[in-house]
């Protein structure tokens, strides 16, 4: 018989709710329902948690948003930069193969969801004062983490499974008193074991 060796998995992550730095180490295209997505995985959260994001087009103009702004952010496969006519916005042009993504560092938004971990699908941009294309300052990286905030506050919050968090900050005499409001046994309060 060989001796051989193996390495225990932790599961990997680290799952810290909130906003953290993370490196890109694997990037892929899919499709789902027709619509095309991105699938990113990062260094510091292991292989079971990844961040989806789906291709999404301004009604303006019908370009990709969604997708670019990982690209734009993390300055992967930045090609050029060049000036708006009006002088207000630049251009980006940008090569969105995903292997440019690899080893790219970014800002990623971590919450619960039930029992489950989930990157937002928003992400802000580190800062970057000497960017290889874009510039970042730390104002910038705190404007698009707000902008991230507000559409987790407006449109993941209020979806998400269950509000545990709620309960888990909650002393026992809080406790008391919710249970309490809510639980009669046979028409009558009962006291609780606690």
């Amino acid at each position: 018989m060989a001796i051989k060796t193996t390495t225990i998995s932790n599961g990997g992550g680290n799952f810290t709710k909130g906003w953290q730095s993370a490196t890109i180490n694997k990037a892929e295209y899919g499709t789902y329902e027709g619509t095309r997505f991105l699938d990113v995985w990062f260094n510091e959260l292991g292989e079971h948690l990844n961040a989806r994001v789906y291709e999404k087009n301004t009604k303006a103009t019908n370009e990709e948003f969604a997708i670019a702004s990982l690209f734009r952010f993390t300055n992967a496969g930045i090609v050029d930069v060049l000036e708006d006519p009006t002088g207000k916005k630049p251009i980006v042009q940008y090569d969105d193969e995903a292997s440019h993504l690899i080893g790219k560092t970014i800002n990623i938004y971590i919450y619960k969801d039930g029992s489950y971990h989930s990157v937002l699908r928003s992400f802000a941009p580190v800062p970057q004062e000497n960017g290889e294309k874009l510039h970042y300052s730390d104002k910038d990286v705190e404007y698009w983490k707000g902008r991230a905030e507000s559409y987790f506050n407006d449109w993941v919050k209020p979806n998400l499974s269950n509000n545990a968090d709620d309960f888990i900050e909650a002393d026992t005499d809080e406790i008391k008193e919710m249970v309490a409001e809510t639980t009669t046994v046979n028409g009558k309060d009962d006291d609780l074991p606690f």
